[in-house]
């Protein structure tokens, strides 16, 4: 082989050595980003197992009970067996659906409030009486709360008998100067069970529930508890979660494993090529050693 076909082809093998570290740079690159996906998945199946879902308590009106996903609208929405409650905000604000925040806005007093939700039945001389004294209660608390106060000044439910019961004018009971203490809950969120739960872990909502004191009139109020004391409201193990995140760490995994034989298949076979070139090189190098010996000899 002649000086110069031996210095060109010492060229392009030392290109192809070149080429060939290249390619292996980004397969170990690769590997490693393969190893960093394999590690966010496991930290994301491992979050997933250690995840906690809020759920309550309900009884149906068998008495059989039921538990459902914690949501604004299971917990708010009226049932003659479930404690009240209601969601505040940090500002102090109750949240309302927009139905309740549309019947406190047309109405100028509890009787109107009460006869939105169809539980007045007024009588041809001008009187009414209560349709429901259970749900009438129930919104009659909430209507105290929304006007912002926690004590409510009327109670027709859990009397012996119809004398005991303090049924008052309700068309005197009237919103307070500044009233409207409410926030309006958008559908989706009222719906969401991940919202009410972050928001209550977190801090950015705050539970409170109707309780009765133990006076002889035993008058009604809102009193503030963390949801963790409230004895319908449970925590359970995400299983749907759960079986999604093993579902797709399995998937992740397999694909991570299957990339990296793959390249381990891909390094091995260039690890190959890396060493031939490098015997090339060196026979090419000797060669063109030896070549360059035997021109100075000519000439000395």
């Amino acid at each position: 082989m002649g000086l110069s076909a031996s210095q060109a082809r010492l060229l392009s093998v030392t290109q192809r050595i070149n080429n060939n570290e290249l390619k292996s740079e980004i397969l170990a690159n690769n590997k490693i980003r393969l190893s960093q996906d394999g590690s966010r998945a496991s930290e994301k199946y491992m979050n997933a197992l250690s995840a906690k879902k809020l759920e309550y308590k309900v009884y149906k009106q068998s008495g059989d009970m039921e538990v459902v996903s914690l949501t604004f609208n299971a917990l708010t929405g009226y049932s003659d067996l479930k404690n009240q409650y209601a969601v505040m905000s940090t500002n102090g604000q109750v949240y309302v659906s927009a139905d309740d925040a549309k019947n406190y806005q047309n109405a100028n007093n509890l009787y109107e409030f009460l006869q939105a939700y169809k539980l007045i039945e007024e009588g041809d001389d001008g009187g009414y009486k209560l349709l429901d004294d259970k749900k009438a209660q129930w919104y009659t608390n909430l209507w105290y709360k929304m006007d912002g106060q926690n004590q409510v000044d009327i109670r027709f439910t859990g009397f012996g008998d119809d004398e005991q019961r303090t049924y008052q004018d309700f068309k005197t009971i009237t919103k307070q100067v500044g009233s409207g203490n409410y926030l309006l809950l958008d559908d989706v969120l009222a719906g969401s069970s991940n919202w009410l739960q972050f928001a209550l872990e977190n801090g950015l909502a705050v539970l409170t529930r109707i309780q009765s004191d133990t006076s002889a009139e035993s008058k009604h109020f809102w009193s503030d508890i963390e949801y963790t004391s409230a004895t319908d409201i449970i925590e359970s193990d995400a299983s749907e979660r759960v079986q999604r995140a093993e579902v797709e760490y399995q998937q992740t995994t397999k694909r991570i494993q299957a990339e990296d034989k793959k390249l381990d298949l891909e390094i091995k076979k260039l690890d190959t090529e890396h060493s031939s070139l490098k015997t090339e090189y060196d026979s090419i190098k000797n060669v063109l050693g030896k070549n360059v010996e035997r021109s100075f000899s000519a000439f000395s």
